[in-house]
């Protein structure tokens, strides 16, 4: 093999995380526990001070910041076209969606977005880039879709009626426009205005029923603007602040829908935006519930774990098997193509479960011991029966395993070597909010050597904790101390006690006991002593950052945007609040829906 694979593959773990200069605990933000955002002026994030009793200021007469025009990811465009057409063409409606999916495969991913202080993470959904790419193939989509409709007569009487079929020609402009009218108000997922049903009449440019003319305007409406995006002009003002507005029925309906479903309004809930009752409270918060208790929520809670977690950032396990050294350490564990994602899926399922399956408090997730292994090797891995996805899910058998990022996906690193550095970094930055220093200049030519009687740790250490050097304040006081107290397990996820010590061709030098003794910082200004993950475990509770930092993260998942400290600080303390004080995380979840600024958008006239 290239003897320089292992290397490089793991000094990316320092190129990443290392910190340049000093360390400061002085706060950096506009108030104590924040940092400054320098994109928008707000503070977000926190500094690492926060201790248990830290609590978001809130101001009920802070103006919202203005939330971006969504465009519909990836995801949310597939999910709406497929609910679309099952509505309008049940029967039909897979096997049209699979003629058009070729086109809908090329449509560009959405690329994870945050603010410019992290470099990790971040929200796919906040991703509000439009490139000539998504443009043509939404378009090719559409038009596939508009012909199988248009050139089958059973469909065409499924969307437009009988006046579509029948021999009598007299009826056939009615049929048209109660066409647009009918589908209109699904696909644009609003009332169809005397202008739009004039605009999409000349699209249609034919006299009687016209394949061509249906083909058109369905292609069209697909590729509206409306339909692509989560258009929100609102309605009614906010008394006492004048640039904000209420949102109308048919748009809070949508947001709820996007929201939760990660797709269209269903036909009740459009049901209640066409008749008014869903500005009614007591109607909404049904509605609210309603919404959140149908499985199509698991589809937004799996998005908001992928991306919330990081898991997207997960490589591959087989892409060094083959090689002497990754087949020396693997063993009779050489991972499949399957291992990767069954990993992924193990912290999505306790997603599932504990968010809407089977609900428990943000507690009960991040200090889960259940396995969600459907498979034999991740089963292993964990040595733990292989879970149904029906029946209750089994225990894990190591009482160390103890902890969110004590699971296979936070572990495993598709190399030979553990990467304390970035599981460090993962629990800093993506489970604290708290953003290190940036790395210095030469980290990135900083290689990690494998050593014939050094295990990964002591190599990291003597790197980066060296006395004098720009590295050890950093990862002393920051990440080293969070990444080594979960050194038991290797770069498969697999329980040890001792690493085993190869050379570049796979050869066994020998062994060394692993050291889990740690030092983390949570708060900044507090040292603990812990030697496992589940001794982490409690610290990172009782800092009570977690909370806080669960609150910012969701808070950009709903609102699609960076949060401000000052203007959110009532809906990040609604959440915040509520995960510390043990309530379930469908009550956390559904209480920032029920809050007011969930209904309502800013809009600035001279921004």
């Amino acid at each position: 093999m290239n003897r320089q694979i292992l290397p490089t593959l793991f000094a990316v773990g320092l190129a990443l995380a290392g910190c340049q200069g000093e360390v400061s605990l002085t706060p950096q933000g506009d108030r104590p526990g924040g940092t400054q955002n320098t994109n928008n002026g707000s503070t977000n994030g926190n500094n690492g001070l926060n201790g248990p009793d830290f609590k978001f200021a809130c101001d009920e007469d802070a103006e919202l910041p203005e939330i971006p025009l969504r465009r519909l990811s990836k995801e949310q465009y597939m999910f709406t076209v497929q609910d679309l057409l099952r509505q309008v063409v049940p029967n039909q409606a897979d096997q049209i969606y699979a003629a058009a999916l070729p086109r809908v495969s090329l449509i560009p991913e959405d690329a994870p977005q945050l603010d410019g202080n992290n470099k990790h993470g971040g929200f796919r959904r906040l991703d509000q880039a439009i490139q000539q790419q998504f443009v043509d193939h939404t378009l090719e989509a559409a038009t596939v879709i508009g012909t199988q409709v248009s050139e089958s007569a059973a469909n065409l009487e499924a969307m437009l009626g009988t006046c579509a079929t029948d021999s009598d020609t007299a009826n056939d402009d009615a049929c048209i426009v109660d066409f647009i009218e009918s589908f209109g108000q699904l696909a644009l997922r609003r009332p169809v205005t005397s202008d739009d049903i004039a605009f999409y009449q000349s699209v249609y440019a034919d006299s009687g029923i016209s394949t061509a003319g249906v083909r058109d305007m369905i292609a069209v409406m697909l590729s509206s603007p409306d339909f692509l995006y989560q258009v929100e002009s609102a309605a009614d003002g906010v008394d006492g602040k004048p640039n904000q507005y209420n949102l109308d029925t048919f748009e809070l309906a949508n947001r709820l829908a996007f929201h939760f479903w990660q797709s269209m309004p269903d036909s009740e809930l459009m049901a209640k935006a066409a008749d008014g009752t869903l500005s009614d409270p007591a109607v909404y918060e049904a509605e609210v519930k309603r919404i959140f208790e149908d499985p199509k929520t698991n589809r937004s809670v799996q998005r908001f774990v992928t991306e919330w977690l990081w898991l997207d950032e997960l490589p591959e396990m087989n892409g060094l098997v083959g090689t002497p050294l990754y087949d020396a350490f693997a063993g009779e564990d050489s991972p499949s193509d399957d291992l990767k994602e069954d990993m992924v899926a193990d912290v999505v399922s306790a997603g599932s479960y504990y968010f809407q399956e089977n609900p428990g408090s943000f507690d009960d997730f991040f200090m889960s011991q259940k396995s969600f292994a459907r498979s034999a090797e991740l089963a292993k891995i964990y040595d733990t029966p292989i879970w149904d996805g029906g029946s209750e899910p089994p225990t894990f058998s190591d009482p160390t395993r103890v902890g969110l990022f004590t699971r296979a996906a936070f572990l495993a690193t598709g190399v030979v070597n553990t990467r304390p550095i970035m599981k460090g970094v993962f629990i800093r930055e993506g489970l604290l909010c708290t953003i290190p220093p940036p790395p210095d200049a030469n980290a990135v030519n900083t290689m990690i050597d494998l050593r014939p009687d050094m295990t990964t740790r002591e190599v990291v250490e003597e790197i980066t904790e060296a006395p004098g050097t720009s590295c050890a304040g950093c990862h002393l006081t920051y990440i080293n101390g969070l990444g080594f107290p979960t050194e038991n397990y290797d770069a498969l996820g697999r329980s040890r006690t001792h690493q085993t010590l190869f050379d570049l061709d796979g050869n066994i030098l020998g062994t060394k006991e692993v050291n889990t003794l740690s030092h983390p910082r949570v708060p900044l200004d507090t040292i603990h002593e812990v030697s496992s993950g589940a001794e982490l475990t409690p610290v990172l509770i009782d800092s009570g950052q977690l909370y806080s930092c669960f609150a910012r993260n969701y808070v950009r998942f709903t609102f699609a945007r960076v949060e401000n400290d000052q203007k959110d600080g009532c809906v990040l303390e609604t959440v915040r609040s509520l995960a510390q004080s043990g309530a379930t995380l469908p009550e956390v979840m559904i209480s920032l829906a029920l809050r007011p600024e969930f209904k309502q958008r800013t809009l600035l006239e001279n921004p």
